[in-house]
């Protein structure tokens, strides 16, 4: 099989399962692939390079480990090259229309910037770009934001710092992301279904990304007609999009701001 840059690892992982831990052993970041729900959810939208930025190494070391496994690669010069031209709108963006937001004060703190980010997003003018400063690639954010019309592009200014641009393909205005209420079930009616079938998870001490993971690592240990019930701080907007792609329901109670909890079941 030829790979470059843009192969996804779920078409690597198809071709060849037994390959998951010579990519496993490329990073220490990279440990989550063995939980079966993290990766069904992470490798179809993972290429090599997205993962060369999440695990901090670069694409040679993915050509290299999976060589062993009959992959070849194409020209990494050319490769590399392609994947790391700038988009137009880079070219023209100007220093005084940029908007710098450096999420990673609270991200440390254990707390979700993307509330804040979407407020961000929702004021900015047509010619300015938003300069989120993280330290990893925030490949979901990426994605959801493109699908509100917007273009963005990630680079690696040190060991554990990115910078990551958001710019309009045109003027359009990204719409606040609220609660489908209509979409949830009734949680009292969900509750006393599944009362003697709950098992408990309280996530709500665990730095980001933990919640995601806890939750998803729990789900895999659900007996059939059991229901997941989780303490959680806030709406886990990411995680939901997710959920619906597996087919399983959420029910959300959000009693306050910072206390909400979370019935997922099928």
């Amino acid at each position: 099989m030829l790979i470059d840059a843009n192969t996804r690892l779920s078409a690597i992982l198809k071709a060849r399962p037994d390959a998951l831990e010579a990519i496993v052993n490329i990073s220490p970041r990279f440990q989550k692939l063995r939980n079966p729900i993290l990766r069904k959810i992470m490798a179809p939208r993972t290429s090599i390079q997205m993962a060369a930025g999440i695990g901090n190494c670069s694409v040679n070391d993915f050509y290299t480990k999976l060589s062993a496994f009959g992959f070849d690669s194409v020209n990494t010069e050319s490769i590399n090259e392609a994947v790391e031209s700038r988009p137009l709108f880079m070219q023209s963006i100007v220093n005084d229309e940029i908007i710098d937001f450096d999420v990673r004060p609270i991200l440390a703190q254990g707390n979700d910037p993307l509330k804040l980010i979407m407020n961000k997003i929702n004021n900015i003018q047509p010619t300015q770009t938003l300069r989120i400063i993280n330290s990893f690639r925030p490949t979901p954010l990426m994605k959801l934001l493109s699908d509100k019309g917007f273009e963005s592009y990630a680079e690696r200014i040190a060991e554990d710092v990115f910078h990551i641009y958001f710019h309009q393909h045109e003027l359009v205005t990204a719409p606040n992301i609220q609660e489908n209420k209509d979409s949830m079930e009734s949680w009292d009616k969900v509750l006393a279904e599944f009362q003697h079938k709950i098992v408990e998870i309280d996530v709500r001490n665990l730095e980001m990304p933990g919640p995601m993971e806890a939750i998803l690592q729990a789900m895999h240990t659900l007996e059939k007609g059991e229901a997941l019930y989780v303490y959680h701080k806030r709406v886990p907007l990411y995680l939901l999009p997710e959920l619906a792609e597996m087919e399983f329901k959420v029910s959300i109670n959000k009693l306050s701001e910072s206390d909400v909890r979370l019935l997922i079941y099928k």
